[in-house]
C-alpha cells in the first residue's frame, strides 16, 4: 500500500464507501472534493478493492487530465474519446477517434484494463455489442490454420481497408504469403506470414522501416469499425422494408437515398454511411456501460455531465433535422446515443458513485448514502522563500502553543522546550529521523537513499531548471560555489556542455558574417 493509499484508509468517509461498495449500497455521492482528490479516491479504490473503474467527466479536457494524473500515481488509464457521426454521403472521413474507441473498447470485452475516462457524450454514443465484437475478432496462433477460408475478406468485413501499403491503424495489404494489418488495440502494425493456409510467423514491424521489430505467438485482430453487420441481404430487405413504409413531404428523396444504399448492398458494396443504419443494424445498440458491467463507475460533476448531455443532444437534433429535410434520414432513423434521462437511468442502474466539489440539492438519482469530506488542495509553490517561512512561522506557533496547554495539564512535559518531542514529552534520539526515513524509503520499494541523497536531488532539480550555481549553492547552504561545483560536479556536466556548445555555435555564426547572439 503506497502512501497516498495508506492517507486514504485513515479517513472514515473512505472506509465506509469500501464497505458500501463491496456490499453493493449504491448508488452514493462524495462531496467536498477537487480534482485532485477524486483522481487519488479512485486510484486508491482499484488499489484496495481489486476492482476495475470506468470514470465519467463532463468534457474531453478533463478526461486527457484524469488520464495523465491516474497514470502518475500508477494506474493505466484508457481514454475512450467521442466520434463524429456520419450520417450523410461523404468521400471519406477520418477515423481515427473511432480507432482510439475500437481500442479501448477491445481491452474492455477482453478484460484488460484498470480504469477507463470518458467524457459524457462518448459514454452515450451507441457501438457494437460486447459480443459481437468478441465474436468477430479473429484469433490467430502462429503454426495453426487460418481461422477463415478467406482472410482477406474477413477483414474487410470487419470494417478494414484495404491499401498497398498501410500508414495506420484500420488498414491491411497483401503481397503474396504476406498479410500486413494494423488492429486499433495494438501497439504496433502487425505482419503474418503464410505458408499455404498455415500462419507461419506472426510479428510486429515498424511502419517506416518494413522491418520486423517483436515476433509474437498469437494475436487478436479486433474489427476496424464500430458499426458492422452480419448479413448484407438481411440489412438490404430492413432498409427497402423501411422505405415502403415512408409517406408524406420527403418521402420520394428518403426513398431514393434509401434504395441507393440498397443496391449497393446487393451488389457487394458498402452505404454511403452505416452510421445512419444504428437502428436497423443493432437489435439492442450498446453503450460503454454494456462494457463496464462489474466495474466500479465514478461520475465527477453531475451536473456538468447533464449540461454537456443537452448539449450534446441539442447538436445531435439539430443535425437530425437537417438531414431529415435533405432526405438524408427518415422516420426510425433518428436514434444515435442515450438521452439525458437514459444516462441517469443507467448511472443508476450501474451503483455508481458521485464525486462532486459541493453538495447539490436534486440529484436526479436515487442516492443511498451520502459523504462529506473536508479537503483542500493547496496552492502551487511559486518557489520563494516567503511562503515557507510564513507556513513554517504558523507551525511553530501552533506547536508552542499546543505544548503550553499540555505543560499546564502534565507538570514536567518538555521541560527543555524542544520544538519536536514524543506524544509523551521525550525527546527524541538523534537518528530518529533518519532512521524512520530509512524504514519508509524501504516499505515505497524505493532503491536505496540517504537523507543527504535528497541535497543532491534537490541540486539536480535545480539544474535542470537551469537556475544558476550562485542560487542553487546558497539554497544549499554552502560558503560558495567552488563548494557547490565540487560537490556536485557530476550534476553540472550536461550544462557546461551546453552552454561550450551554444559558444561554439555563437562563434561560428560570427565567423559567417552573422549576428553573434548567445542567447
Amino acid at each position: 500500500m503506497g502512501v497516498f493509499d495508506r492517507g486514504m484508509a485513515s479517513l472514515p468517509q473512505y472506509g465506509a464507501l469500501c464497505a458500501d461498495i463491496r456490499d453493493g449500497r449504491l448508488p452514493v455521492s462524495l462531496t467536498g472534493l477537487g480534482h485532485i482528490h477524486k483522481v487519488m479516491l479512485v486510484h486508491a479504490l482499484c488499489a484496495c478493492l481489486g476492482r476495475k473503474a470506468v470514470f465519467i467527466v463532463a468534457d474531453e479536457a478533463e478526461a486527457n487530465r484524469v488520464c495523465e494524473d491516474l497514470a502518475c500515481l500508477g494506474t493505466t488509464a484508457l481514454l475512450l474519446p467521442a466520434r463524429d457521426l456520419s450520417l450523410r454521403r461523404v468521400e471519406s472521413t477520418s477515423r481515427e477517434y473511432e480507432q482510439m474507441r475500437l481500442g479501448t473498447l477491445a481491452k474492455m470485452a477482453a478484460g484488460d484494463y484498470q480504469c477507463v475516462v470518458a467524457c459524457a457524450d462518448a459514454a452515450a454514443q451507441f457501438t457494437l455489442p460486447p459480443d459481437m465484437l468478441l465474436r468477430r475478432t479473429l484469433r490467430l496462433r502462429e503454426g495453426t490454420p487460418l481461422p477463415c477460408g478467406n482472410l482477406s475478406a474477413a477483414l474487410v468485413s470487419a470494417g478494414y481497408e484495404r491499401c498497398d501499403q498501410i500508414e495506420g491503424p484500420g488498414q491491411f495489404s497483401v503481397r503474396g504469403g504476406i498479410i500486413d494489418v494494423y488492429p486499433a488495440d495494438c501497439p504496433s502494425p502487425v505482419r503474418l506470414e503464410l505458408w499455404g493456409d498455415t500462419l507461419d510467423t506472426i510479428s510486429y514491424f515498424d511502419l517506416l522501416t518494413q522491418r520486423r521489430t517483436e515476433g509474437l505467438k498469437e494475436v487478436a485482430i479486433t474489427p476496424a469499425a464500430e458499426i458492422v453487420y452480419d448479413d448484407a441481404e438481411k440489412l438490404a430487405g430492413a432498409i427497402e422494408a423501411l422505405a415502403a413504409g415512408l409517406r408524406g413531404r420527403g418521402a420520394a428523396a428518403q426513398k431514393e437515398n434509401l434504395l441507393a444504399d440498397s443496391e449497393r448492398l446487393r451488389a457487394g458494396g458498402q452505404p454511403a454511411s452505416l452510421d445512419k443504419y444504428i437502428p436497423l443494424i443493432f437489435d439492442r445498440p450498446a453503450t460503454l456501460f454494456e462494457y463496464a458491467r462489474g466495474a466500479m463507475v465514478f461520475v465527477s460533476e453531475l451536473s456538468r455531465v447533464k449540461e454537456r448531455m443537452r448539449t450534446f443532444q441539442w447538436q445531435l437534433q439539430e443535425d437530425v433535422k437537417t438531414l431529415l429535410e435533405e432526405g438524408q434520414l427518415c422516420r426510425g432513423l433518428t436514434e444515435y446515443a442515450l438521452d439525458e434521462d437514459g444516462m441517469l437511468y443507467e448511472l443508476e442502474r450501474g451503483k455508481c458513485i458521485l464525486l462532486d466539489a459541493f453538495a447539490r440539492a436534486g440529484q436526479d438519482i436515487h442516492l443511498r448514502g451520502v459523504y462529506n469530506v473536508s479537503a483542500r488542495q493547496l496552492p502551487v509553490w511559486s518557489g520563494g522563500l516567503e511562503l515557507l517561512a510564513e507556513d513554517l512561522e504558523d507551525m511553530l506557533r501552533s506547536i508552542k502553543t499546543e505544548q503550553a496547554l499540555k505543560r499546564e495539564k502534565k507538570p514536567g512535559y518538555n521541560p527543555d522546550n524542544f520544538v519536536m518531542v514524543h506524544a509523551n514529552g521525550q525527546p527524541y534520539a538523534p537518528d530518529y529521523v533518519s532512521g524512520w526515513f530509512t524504514k519508509f524509503v524501504a516499505e515505497q520499494g524505493l532503491p536505496h537513499l540517504t537523507l543527504h541523497g535528497l541535497r543532491h536531488s534537490f541540486a539536480s532539480a535545480a539544474n535542470e531548471l537551469h537556475i544558476p550555481m550562485f542560487k542553487i549553492s546558497k539554497a544549499l547552504g554552502h560558503s560558495n560555489t567552488s563548494v557547490t561545483s565540487q560537490a556536485y560536479t557530476h550534476l553540472f556536466d550536461d550544462t557546461q556542455n551546453e552552454v561550450l556548445s551554444q559558444v561554439a555555435s555563437a562563434i561560428e555564426c560570427g565567423g559567417k558574417g552573422e549576428q553573434m547572439s548567445l542567447f
